[in-house]
Formats: structure tokens, sequence, C-alpha cells
């Protein structure tokens, strides 16, 4: 569980906005990141550099490390084109990769990706994926945006996973409603 300092840590909400009963929207001060908190859940700030936003999310029975790093490759990209790419299924090293930058489930560097998929339902792709090698099970998402890759990565300890889904569906970027109303493909007139 928590180590109990962390547990203490002042409690850091950003703007707040409406959303499901008892959650709480929080937006990243330098316009990275966004998410709803699931009811009860406190956010804390990591320390943060100029570039990327590192947040940790929690409960007593659950911790999450949500994370907003910049993407040179894709910061010209047409949103069209990053939603097309997101669809693509990340390669089991950069699965590995991402979830060991996470010290706190995996403090050998350990994980093992045990399942991925990739969720195209919505606007923007959201890849999935399993971990061994923590304590528990470790659940992961990626997103990409136009100049931004967004993870997240949660485990559950004795408390149930179903909480993860909302908070997964609930993260974004700032943009994401901008971006969404452009550049859609237009569909092929028929010949």
């Amino acid at each position: 569980m928590r180590k109990s300092a962390l547990a203490a840590a002042v409690v850091y909400i950003g703007l707040m906005a409406g959303g499901s009963a008892g959650a709480e929207q929080w937006n990243d001060p330098a316009g990275r990141l966004t998410f709803e908190t699931p009811p009860g859940w406190q956010v804390d700030p990591q320390d943060n550099n100029s570039a990327s936003t590192v947040v940790t999310t929690f409960d007593g029975s659950h911790d999450c490390y949500l994370f907003s790093t910049p993407n040179a490759g894709t910061s010209t990209a047409a949103p069209a084109r990053v939603r097309t790419a997101g669809a693509t299924q990340l390669s089991v090293d950069n699965w590995t990769q991402l979830a060991n930058a996470v010290n706190s489930f995996f403090r050998s560097g350990n994980a093992q990706l045990t399942s991925q998929s990739v969720d195209a339902s919505g606007a923007w792709p959201i890849q999935r994926a399993e971990f061994a090698g923590a304590e528990s099970t470790v659940y992961g998402i990626f997103q990409a945006r136009p100049g931004f890759d967004i993870a997240g990565f949660c485990m559950a300890y004795g408390g149930g996973t179903t909480v993860f889904e909302s908070l997964f569906r609930s993260i974004g970027h700032p943009n994401d409603a901008a971006w969404s109303a452009v550049d859609v493909p237009a569909v092929p007139p028929t010949p």
C-alpha cells in the first residue's frame, strides 16, 4: 500500500468542473493533461519539469501514475493522422519501457507485458496493456495527441479494478475538443 508519507501529502486539485457524481476534473496548469478523478481519490502532481507532466492519483486501495510528455515527431501532424497512428499497437519494447518508468510499481525494471489491445471506439484510440512483475497486475493505457504522448498506469492493492476504466476513459488533453472538430477525414466521393 502507498507509504503513509505519500498518502498524507498535500492534495492539489487543479481547476474543477462538473462530471460524474463525486468525481472531480483535474486540469494540468501547464495545459498538457486532463482527467477525472474517481470519487474520494487524491491528486498529487509530481515535481514536473517544463516539458512533461507527471501526476499520481490514488486512494487507500489504488495507485495511478499519469504522464503527458512532448512528442516532437507529432507536433505538426494533423489530428486525423495522429488518431490513425494512435490505433497502431505499440511494440512490446515500447510498452515495457513505458511501464518500467513507473519505478514505484517496477522497482527492478522488470515489467512483463502480458496482454495488449487497442480500443478505437472513441475520438482518440486508447491502447491498453496489462503487466506482471509488480506486487499486483498493472494496467496501462497509451494515447497519442498532436505533439504529446499520454500514458497512465494503475495498480490495485486488494481493491477492485473497475474504477480504472472510468479514469482511463477520462484521460485526455485540454485541446481534445478543438482537435476533434478539425481535420476529420472526408469520405471520398463514390465513382
